[in-house]
Formats: C-alpha cells, sequence, structure tokens
C-alpha cells in the first residue's frame, strides 16, 4: 500500500519502513494485548537506536494512532 509513497518520498528523505508487529513479515508481539502506548515505545527506541534526533511519521489508521502516542510522550 505505501510502496508508491516510498519510492517519491525516498527521493529527497530516508525512509525507514519498519513493519507494524503482527503485520507484514513481523512477528505477532509475544505479551497481548499489545497496546498503542507500547507501539510508540517500541518506535521511540527504534528512533534511539538508528541515532534519529529529527523525524517525521507518516501513519494512516493504527500508524497514525502510535504516531500521535510518540508525539505527545516524546514533545521534544
Amino acid at each position: 500500500m505505501w510502496k508508491p509513497q516510498i519510492e517519491v518520498l525516498s527521493k529527497n528523505y530516508r525512509c525507514i519502513v519498519p513493519d507494524l508487529w503482527g503485520h507484514g513479515l513481523s512477528d505477532t508481539p509475544l505479551n497481548m494485548p499489545y497496546t498503542i502506548a507500547q507501539m510508540a515505545e517500541d518506535y521511540w527506541l527504534l528512533t534511539k537506536e538508528l541515532g534519529l534526533e529529527h523525524f517525521a511519521i507518516v501513519g494512516l489508521s493504527v500508524g497514525g494512532m502510535w504516531g500521535c502516542q510518540l508525539a505527545l510522550s516524546q514533545p521534544k
């Protein structure tokens, strides 16, 4: 679904496109239920592991939900 957007955005931006847990090729989380807050924390940790200081999140549906949660929990 995101392939056309990634192709265009990647011409000017570094695109990091992780699967959501339980989607695409990712396994289902072991600790169910897996909350939006937990998902936001996982992706926050990913940004730290990648050394990202500034980034934008593009999401739809649950991607938008964890993105909003991340922005609320990490406003800087």
